[in-house]
């Protein structure tokens, strides 16, 4: 992995275990594709938490 690659996993890592932002968001903040956000985060180690679209309705 790319040194600045290593540096967006480190960062989406960050993001996602903050829980304030979506991956969707994340992606585009970090400037990579969703399936690349969700391959740094298994890179990293990352739990990847099961979409429930129960939540999304309040």
């Amino acid at each position: 992995m790319t040194k600045e690659a290593e540096q967006k996993a480190i960062l989406a890592e960050t993001y996602y275990k903050e829980g304030k932002m979506g991956v969707n968001q994340i992606a585009k903040e970090i400037d990579v594709s969703k399936m690349t956000l969700y391959k740094y985060l298994r890179y990293r180690g990352v739990k990847i938490s099961e979409y429930n679209k129960s939540n999304d309705i309040k």
